[in-house]
C-alpha cells in the first residue's frame, strides 16, 4: 500500500480502503467526498479509464481537487504530514441558497451533503424539509447546519446573503455560437467578450458566475467562467486573454482536456492583463475546458471586467 496515497486520501475525507474499490467507483467516492456534485458519467469514465491505463489514483484526486478549488494548499503536496490538515470550509451562501429553487427536500440533501460532508438520512430530510416548508428561509437552515458543523470543532464560515440596499442587476449575456469568424478572419470560440454599448456576450455551454455593479462585473469566490467542454480540431490554437481588475486582485485561469487528465495551462493573473498564449491541440484531446476561478480575497478585490477571452485557431 503507498502511504502518501493513504494519507492523501485521509486528508480528502476519504478512508483508505476507498482506495481499492473498481476505478469507476474510486471518482465517484472521491467526487462525493470533495463536494463535486456536477462530475458527468462521461467524466466519470475518463478518469477511470485513465487509472486503468496506468494514472495513479492520487493524481486522479488530484485532478478532482484542482476542479473543486485550483488554489487547494493540499495540490502542493510539500510533504504527507500536511495532507492530513483541516482545511476550513467556506459556503457561498447565495450561490447555494438557489440550488433547486423549487425542490426544498433536494436543496436540503444539496446543503447537508456541503457543509455536514455527508449524506443525510431520510428522517433528517423530512426534518428539514417541514422545517424549510414553515420557515421558508433557506438562509437560517444554512446558518443552522454551519452552527452544527462548528459544534464539532469544525470551522465553517458563511459568505454574506444579498445585499439589502441597491440589490446588483444580474450579468445578461448575448450567446455566440461556438465557431465564430473572428476580428482577424480566423475561426474561433468567444468564450467572453465585452462588446461597447452591448454589454458581454459570451459562447455556447459557457457559464458565468457574476453580477453587474457600476459597469463592471461582481464575483465572490469560487468558479466564474466554465466550459465548453468541446472538441476543437488538432492543431495550434491561440487564447487572447484581456481582462481588468484591481491591482492587488488575482484570478486562476486554466485549459484543460479530457476531464482535467490533460492540462494545457494554469496561471494565476495578478492585477490587469493582457496576453496571448499558445495552445497546441492534438487528436486525442477531447472536452476542452477554459475556467477562471477566483479566490478568497478582501470585498474590494471581488469585482473584474473582462474584455476578452477568446480561443483563436492558428494557420
Amino acid at each position: 500500500m503507498n502511504f502518501q496515497a493513504v494519507d492523501a486520501a485521509g486528508g480528502s475525507g476519504l478512508a483508505p480502503g476507498d482506495l481499492l474499490v473498481t476505478s469507476d467507483e474510486f471518482i465517484r467516492r472521491s467526487a462525493a467526498a470533495l463536494g463535486l456534485s456536477d462530475v458527468s458519467p462521461v467524466e466519470v469514465e475518463i478518469l477511470a479509464r485513465a487509472i486503468r491505463d496506468g494514472m495513479s489514483r492520487l493524481d486522479v484526486l488530484d485532478i478532482l481537487m484542482a476542479r473543486a478549488n485550483p488554489d487547494d494548499p493540499r495540490l502542493s503536496r510539500p510533504n504527507p504530514a500536511f495532507l492530513k490538515r483541516d482545511v476550513d470550509a467556506y459556503v457561498i451562501v447565495d450561490l447555494v441558497e438557489r440550488y433547486a429553487i423549487d425542490d426544498d427536500r433536494e436543496f436540503a440533501r444539496f446543503a447537508m451533503s456541503k457543509l455536514l460532508g455527508e449524506a443525510p438520512t431520510a428522517e433528517a430530510l423530512d426534518s428539514a424539509q417541514t422545517f424549510l416548508w414553515r420557515a421558508k428561509d433557506r438562509r437560517a437552515f444554512l446558518e443552522d447546519l454551519a452552527g452544527r458543523r462548528a459544534a464539532r470543532g469544525d470551522r465553517v464560515e458563511l459568505s454574506p446573503g444579498a445585499r439589502s440596499v441597491e440589490e446588483p442587476e444580474p450579468l445578461t449575456l448575448r450567446r455566440i455560437g461556438d465557431n465564430v469568424l473572428m476580428g482577424d478572419g480566423r475561426r474561433g470560440l468567444v468564450i467572453v467578450r465585452r462588446e461597447p454599448g452591448m454589454g458581454w456576450a459570451a459562447g455556447e455551454h459557457i457559464s458565468v458566475a457574476a453580477t453587474v455593479e457600476d459597469g463592471k462585473w461582481r464575483v465572490r469566490p469560487g468558479w466564474v467562467v466554465l466550459g465548453p467542454k468541446q472538441s476543437f480540431a488538432p492543431g495550434l490554437w491561440r487564447l487572447d486573454v484581456d481582462l481588468v481588475q484591481p491591482e492587488s486582485a488575482c484570478v486562476t485561469l486554466d485549459v484543460i482536456a479530457n476531464a482535467g487528465v490533460d492540462v494545457f495551462l494554469r496561471v494565476t493573473l495578478a492585477g490587469p492583463t493582457r496576453c496571448a498564449m499558445r495552445i497546441d491541440v492534438r487528436e486525442w484531446h477531447h472536452f476542452l475546458e477554459f475556467r477562471l476561478f477566483k479566490p478568497k480575497e478582501a470585498e474590494d478585490n471581488n469585482c473584474l471586467d473582462i474584455r476578452n477571452l477568446s480561443f483563436v485557431r492558428l494557420p
